[in-house]
């Protein structure tokens, strides 16, 4: 633990828990730290509010606006710092991946690779056919000779370790093309104070309401995304023959479609915590917001459940269920935007 009475000289004040026995030692002093205002926070609900469905792309059903680009994140980020590397650099400077790898993380920086997963165990294509996909590596054990890394499996996070000479295997089996790059990502928050941006959530809850482009804003900056955009989401999803099939088969797009809801779930928590809303005000939409949430999970198993036994009468069941979080975000969600309006017109400036 750190503490501060000038902006930027922190002096360390603990670097391990300390216990004690405090009955005989009279009164105790302690300190309370709140996490609601780190930057993490303010980043994570300032975004991820739109969500686009493109059923021509790889990652069919996704967060939009600002987020990503080409699969990749943007580089505007108050927290990471991003930068990239090739393959053809280290091999003219003669610097092996394995020391490549050790470098970076002596660094602090974590490495993304695109690997086959044909040659990494405990994925599902190991040993089985040919797979590229990225995995981010984010320590080692040089002792061992072993790589720590995060891979996919199921269309969730799973944590792997894997020898040196197995990694360089899957590496050298990839795709040239796409794997000549590696991507490096470094905690390294900005000095200048970043903050909440009601205003931004004001116009991105209207965006998704109205089923707008939210990519548009930035065209000066960046390629528009295509697809369709928020609510118009659901309608695509619920009267489509194409888009009922990539979402059954693709549970990808439903454990999206719940994360996006716990997300705006907890958003609406950290501004009432943050003071943005009253949470006697807002104790409806509160309510409402979890009754979504819960029926997109049970959309997510349904979804699971499908795949494992296809049943017309669940099918059914899954497009009642999304025609209802519709109907209840856009109520919700129009309210919520005037309980933000209110306090946007005392507090904050256009």
């Amino acid at each position: 633990m750190y503490y501060a009475f000038e902006e930027n000289e922190w002096s360390l004040a603990a670097s391990q828990e300390q216990f004690f026995d405090w009955k005989n030692q009279g009164y105790i002093i302690g300190i309370f730290v709140s996490m609601s205002e780190r930057q993490y926070y303010k980043w994570l609900f300032n975004n991820f509010i739109n969500i686009c469905l493109n059923l021509n792309d790889a990652s069919t059903l996704n967060y939009c606006a600002f987020i990503k680009r080409d699969c990749k994140n943007y580089t505007v980020h108050p927290l990471i710092r991003f930068s990239t590397e090739k393959k053809s650099v280290l091999q003219k400077y003669g610097v092996s991946l394995w020391e490549f790898i050790k470098s970076n993380i002596d660094e602090n920086r974590y490495i993304e690779f695109w690997l086959n997963e044909k040659y990494v165990p405990e994925l599902e294509a190991y040993n089985n056919k040919d797979y590229v996909h990225e995995s981010l590596v984010y320590g080692y054990d040089e002792k061992e000779n072993i790589i720590f890394m995060i891979s996919i499996l199921g269309g969730k996070p799973k944590a792997i370790s894997i020898s040196i000479e197995a990694f360089e295997v899957a590496y050298e089996a990839a795709d040239p093309r796409i794997a000549c790059r590696f991507f490096l990502f470094e905690l390294k928050p900005s000095n200048r104070p970043y903050e909440f941006d009601v205003n931004g959530i004001i116009q991105q809850l209207k965006d998704y309401l109205e089923g707008n482009n939210p990519t548009l804003i930035y065209k000066r900056l960046m390629s528009e995304e295509v697809g369709c955009f928020g609510v118009k989401c659901y309608e695509e999803l619920c009267n489509y023959d194409r888009a009922h099939e990539a979402f059954l088969a693709d549970k990808r797009m439903s454990y999206i479609l719940q994360e996006h809801k716990k997300c705006m779930y907890d958003r609406v928590d950290y501004m009432i915590c943050m003071g943005y809303l009253d949470k006697n005000e807002c104790m409806g939409i509160e309510k409402v917001l979890k009754k979504i949430y819960v029926k997109s999970i049970v959309i997510m198993n349904m979804v699971m459940k499908y795949q494992a036994k296809k049943s017309e009468k669940l099918e059914r069941r899954i497009w009642t269920l999304m025609r209802d979080v519709q109907v209840m975000e856009k109520q919700c969600y129009k309210e919520l935007i005037d309980k933000l309006q209110v306090y946007a017109d005392t507090h904050c400036q256009n």
